[in-house]
């Protein structure tokens, strides 16, 4: 229960980490960098052999992997803060799920698990609350979005299915009128053109943007009902017409927390640390990430288990960067880097 505290204790101590601009003289609006290295320290004491300098280093700097090729960009304020709540989002999500499974397997310790009618298991419903704030993002779309989901299921259930059989089985029963909201699942939900299939697609580019996945957005779902156009002041903005009201969502960032990955670097000091537990579910993580990267050709195949970046060479690299104001290090560095892979 030691290792689960401290995990808890390290995802919530990151929301007290906050960033400044980065360079000599503080002005440098291009890099970033801890503005108080307090934070980050008890983060490193409760996970033990971490450096805070490793800690900075992961979480104001990006690393692209291109053809054997590494590439790192400093991460400018908003990216910065963004990757902090990536790598909180992530050590919480890494141990409930671990927490599942292992009651999961606790419950049904000595059965053959190829026989389902003999396998034990929890099941785990989170209801979410309608919101609706003054400024909602991709947070709010998807926790609007799993309502419309939970309200579809019990209109099916309580109403569509059940009228049907009453009628199957000649039982007279009033006609209920109840809301449907079918639209509004097929334009969240609906493939190949529904918000999160654009949003998905559109965060695979490399040079997609938020601004050109609203332009997809209008192009190929605007002409449905419950898709709203904003126009006062809208030009970072779309609405849906939920079941339960219109609410309006600023698209900006929602490309980057759609996709949600931790830093390779976050997740190596993860699994260098001294606490088993970080170890034991960023290993998992990491495992079926790297099954995906394989499974697509992806520049990591292979790779799992060995070192994933050499710290001294990140922050020699972000130094540069500082000094010179570039968004890459040389291509020279970057065949160092890649040489050590």
């Amino acid at each position: 229960m030691y290792d689960v505290h401290v995990l808890l204790t390290v995802a919530l101590t990151l929301g007290n980490v906050s960033f400044k601009l980065g360079g000599d003289d503080g002005e440098d609006e291009d890099s970033s960098v801890v503005e108080d290295m307090a934070p980050l320290r008890d983060i490193c004491n409760l996970l033990g052999d971490t450096s805070e300098e490793e800690l900075e280093t992961a979480l104001t700097s990006k690393f692209i992997v291109t053809k054997g090729e590494t590439f790192v960009r400093p991460l400018i304020v908003g990216q910065a803060i963004d990757a902090r709540d990536t790598f909180a989002k992530s050590i919480y999500e890494n141990l409930f799920s671990w927490l599942v499974s292992r009651m999961n397997t606790i419950l049904s310790p000595r059965v053959d698990r190829s026989d389902n009618s003999s396998w034990n298991s929890i099941g785990v419903l989170d209801i979410f609350g309608f919101e609706n704030f003054g400024h909602n993002s991709f947070e709010q779309l998807c926790i609007n979005t799993a309502n419309e989901q939970l309200h579809f299921f019990f209109n099916q259930h309580i109403f569509a299915w059940e009228l049907e059989e009453y009628r199957k089985e000649g039982i007279s029963a009033a006609d209920i009128d109840f809301a449907d909201n079918q639209p509004q699942v097929n334009l969240l939900l609906g493939k190949p053109l529904g918000v999160f299939s654009i949003i998905d697609e559109e965060a695979k580019l490399s040079r997609g943007s938020d601004s050109s996945a609203l332009a997809k957005l209008k192009k190929h779902v605007g002409e449905q009902a419950p898709f709203v156009h904003v126009t006062a002041g809208g030009e970072h903005m779309f609405g849906v017409k939920h079941y339960a009201g219109e609410v309006k969502y600023q698209i900006t960032g929602m490309l980057e927390k759609n996709r949600n990955t931790s830093s390779p670097a976050v997740v190596d000091i993860m699994k260098g640390c001294a606490c088993s537990l970080a170890i034991e579910t960023f290993d998992s993580i990491e495992s079926q990430s790297s099954k995906r990267r394989r499974s697509s050709g992806g520049p990591d195949s292979g790779r799992s288990g060995k070192k994933l970046m050499s710290f001294r060479f990140l922050q020699k690299a972000r130094d540069k960067l500082s000094r010179r104001g570039r968004a890459d290090v040389s291509k020279k560095a970057s065949k160092r880097f890649s040489k050590r892979l």
